[in-house]
């Protein structure tokens, strides 16, 4: 028999959870806060500083530059990959071909300033305990903690 329930809700992997204006606007400022930044290096303060910003303005210029960086730091890491791919002489033309369709339908540039918050969270992680050992380009290890974070985001 089957749960009259289960038969009416959602399926748990098409959940979306509604996240309201403040409420992003909360999670910008606090992922924005631990991002390395020249303003301060306490991220009690710069989270004030931040949440202030978004009350006075009704947005933040600290999130907006830190959205744009981190767009910068992934268009010069997917442009790296690319360039990879294509200049290696040791990957045929079919696999090349196969190769950048797969990077351009599996890729994409966030503007969640959280998805940048968590690759530097996992880098410093990674560094700080000595979990370097695999060695990968610097483009591919962005990629993949970039993927890491996919399941985490709220769309």
């Amino acid at each position: 028999m089957v749960d009259e329930v289960t038969t009416n809700s959602i399926p748990f992997s098409d959940y979306e959870p509604i996240i309201t204006e403040k409420q992003q606007s909360n999670d910008d400022a606090f992922y924005t806060s631990i991002l390395p930044n020249t303003k301060t290096d306490d991220p009690i303060e710069l989270y004030n500083y931040i949440k202030e910003e978004q009350r006075e303005r009704g947005k933040s210029l600290l999130v907006e530059e830190a959205r744009i960086q981190w767009r910068e730091e992934q268009e010069s890491s997917s442009k790296r990959i690319l360039e990879d791919i294509i200049t290696n002489p040791e990957i045929s033309p079919e696999e090349k071909k196969a190769n950048l369709q797969n990077f351009m339908s599996n890729t994409y540039i966030s503007k969640d300033i959280k998805d940048k918050a968590i690759q530097d969270l996992s880098n410093s992680y990674i560094l700080e305990n000595n979990l370097n050992f695999v060695f990968l380009p610097p483009a591919v290890l962005a990629l993949s903690l970039i993927h890491i974070s996919e399941p985490t985001r709220p769309y």
